[in-house]
Order: C-alpha cells, then sequence, then structure tokens
C-alpha cells in the first residue's frame, strides 16, 4: 500500500517501519513494543503540556482542594455546601473545557502509532498448511483464498473471479470499499474494489500472542504497549508535574 492511501494519521507509517525495523532487531519484539509505550508516553505528554495552560491548571487544582477544605468544614451548613459545590462543579466544568483541546492534539499521535502496532503487531503469518477462513460480508459467503506468488495471497469469489490480493506478513484481517473516513485513517490492508460484490471481506488470520498466560484478549501486543504506557505515563507525570 503507498502511503498516501493509508490516510492523515497514517503519514508516519514508513517511519515507524524503519524505526522498528533497528530496535526490534536489537531487543525483540516485546522490547519494541516497551520501546514505543515509552516514546508514546513522552511525545503525548509533552504536546499536552506545551498546549495546556499549566499555570491556570495550577490554580484550579488549589481552588478545588480549597472548596472541598470547606464544604468538609460547613457540611452543617446546608446553603453553604451547595454554594461551595456549585463553585466547585463550575471550575471541574471549566477545567475540563481548558484540556479537551490539548487533549484531542496529544492524543493523534497515540492512535497513530497504535493503528500501526496493530497492523505489524496483531497477526500470525499463516503457515502453508493452514487452512484459513474467508468470508463475505454481510452475506457470510465462503470465498477461496490462495497463494499469490511468494508473499502473497489472493482471494477469489466462488466463481473463481478475482476480488483482491493481500500481502504477507498480514497487516489486518478486513477488507473493505474505501469510504471518506479512510482519509483520515487508512487501511493497511488494502481496499476492495468500487464494484465488487461484497461491502467487505473477513480473512480469519490467527491472533499474536506475547503473553503465555490468562484469557486471550490479553495475550496481545495491547496489554505489553498500554501496560507500559501507564506507567512511563504515570512516572513522567510526576517527574514533570504535568496537570
Amino acid at each position: 500500500m503507498d502511503w498516501f492511501d493509508c490516510g492523515f494519521l497514517g503519514i508516519p507509517f514508513r517511519l515507524y517501519e524503519a524505526v522498528n525495523g533497528v530496535v526490534s532487531g536489537i531487543i525483540g519484539a516485546v522490547g519494541s513494543l516497551l520501546f514505543w509505550s515509552m516514546l508514546c508516553s513522552a511525545v503525548v505528554l509533552f504536546l499536552y503540556r506545551v498546549c495546556s495552560p499549566q499555570e491556570t491548571l495550577k490554580m484550579i487544582k488549589v481552588r478545588m482542594r480549597e472548596l472541598q477544605a470547606a464544604m468538609a468544614k460547613e457540611q452543617d451548613d446546608l446553603s453553604e455546601v451547595l454554594r461551595l459545590s456549585r463553585e466547585n462543579i463550575a471550575i471541574a466544568f471549566k477545567r475540563f473545557l481548558l484540556t479537551f483541546l490539548p487533549t484531542c492534539v496529544a492524543v493523534i499521535p497515540l492512535l497513530s502509532l497504535a493503528t500501526w502496532l496493530h497492523s505489524e503487531y496483531a497477526f500470525q503469518p499463516p503457515t502453508p498448511e493452514q487452512r484459513i477462513a474467508v468470508s463475505s460480508i454481510p452475506d457470510g459467503a465462503n470465498l477461496l483464498l490462495q497463494p499469490e506468488g511468494v508473499t502473497g495471497l489472493r482471494i477469489s469469489m466462488p466463481d473463481g473471479s478475482q476480488l483482491a490480493t493481500l500481502s504477507l506478513p498480514p497487516k489486518g484481517s478486513v477488507l473493505a470499499k474505501k469510504t471518506w473516513w479512510n482519509h483520515l485513517l487508512g487501511n493497511p490492508v488494502g481496499y476492495l474494489p468500487a464494484d465488487a460484490g461484497p461491502d467487505a471481506v473477513k480473512i480469519g488470520f490467527s491472533h499474536r500472542e506475547f503473553i503465555r498466560v490468562g484469557p486471550g484478549w490479553l495475550r496481545g501486543w495491547e496489554t505489553i504497549f498500554i501496560g507500559g504506557m501507564t506507567l512511563f505515563s504515570l512516572v513522567l507525570k510526576l517527574a514533570f508535574k504535568v496537570e
């Protein structure tokens, strides 16, 4: 897939691939997921801190603590508690408004990276003897999946007409027709032709597991990445006193 087919958030995908090729070659797949979680935490926190009014947020935090202490002190005076509660709610809403746009800006690189990580680490390359189920959406008809050269697969309709081709290793499990929102977030797998019969095609690739214990939904790349990012974000937030 060409870079311009990956949408706005997919513009850095080539850069991710180049960096990951070096990092994963040194510290392996799990190490690279932790590397990306640490880097993403730093970038997201930096963007949020730069875009948000930190001094104003600090004053709001102090004022909210003062109001909470005052409410605890004046709990026998219902009218005063209600007045303090209204002020506390107003300040909390102001804080939400001040942080909403910076949060939206800061989350953009996270969405971009998470989309690429899913295409890179979510699915296991099929083995030559593996049977892979392929079905069309919405009718659920079984489609044909055949090798296409050395590193590709061909999807065909039951009558043998070719529908699409996929490159290996797999970047996703759903092929669909291109829509307007793919200009923002593309499909790394590719797209079905606009005149194709099915609206989408579901390919049953096996999910890649990095953790050998626990339920299946905890064994993928997401657990390592989200866990690492949560830890690194907390450390950076405390270290740099980000509100």
